[in-house]
């Protein structure tokens, strides 16, 4: 994970492609007391890519939990 400053004009949404790292950015307006939270993070190693490859695995008699033929 990394805090990056929140005091930047645009977030580029890609700063975090092909990776698992969580960005966050807080940033705040004193005159009317608003905070914002911004969070990029790529997780499409965790969707359905992820289950994909679980499922050649299955296909492929390999134990998708410990890697073991079974």
């Amino acid at each position: 994970m990394t805090v990056a400053p929140g005091d930047i004009g645009a977030i580029d949404i890609e700063e975090n492609a092909g990776t698992d790292r969580l960005t966050l950015r807080v940033c705040g307006n004193d005159a009317v007391g608003h905070a914002r939270l911004v969070a990029t993070l790529d997780n499409l190693g965790k969707g359905a890519g992820g289950a994909a490859v679980q499922n050649l695995n299955i296909m492929a008699g390999v134990d998708p939990v410990a890697g073991l033929v079974f």
